[in-house]
């Protein structure tokens, strides 16, 4: 279908809304709305145009992520990848804020760093040269 142009948001279900926007607070996202609506969502957005809804009904008494920390593997959504413009100043700004990467990867040229977040998601990072060297569109690139 050519009428879609791009991805609008993703939704995320998290066990609380203050930990998650002083985390995505951190990384420059800026908080608009919520909780909103019957499920209830809080909607952040980056001036990249990153746009994230956090769904707010995760059972608080469960730590684990049934996509990522169990070995039996179901189908699902298990990561954000958020492109950026230089990969190591990302990387020492993240280190700066105190948040642990957990994994770091470099191939031909292009280098990938996860951060193991609130024990709920991935979030990864990956500089624009993963994206270029591979033909890919690239999507809007934000700086935090």
């Amino acid at each position: 279908m050519k009428e879609i142009t791009r991805i609008n948001h993703v939704g995320l279900r998290v066990r609380n809304l203050h930990v998650t926007r002083s985390f995505y607070e951190q990384l420059g996202f800026v908080f608009l709305v919520g909780p909103v609506g019957p499920e209830p969502v809080a909607i952040m957005v980056h001036p990249s145009g990153v746009n994230i809804n956090f769904i707010l009904n995760a059972d608080v008494n469960s730590a684990e992520n049934v996509l990522m920390d169990i070995a039996k593997k179901y189908t699902g959504y298990t990561h954000i990848a958020l492109e950026v413009s230089d990969a190591k100043i990302v990387a020492n700004k993240i280190e700066q804020l105190g948040i642990v990467i957990t994994e770091q990867v470099e191939y031909e040229g292009a280098q990938f760093f996860l951060l193991g977040i609130l024990m709920i998601m991935l979030l990864s990072f990956i500089n624009q040269l993963a994206f270029k060297k591979h033909s890919v569109t690239t999507v809007k690139q934000g700086i935090i």
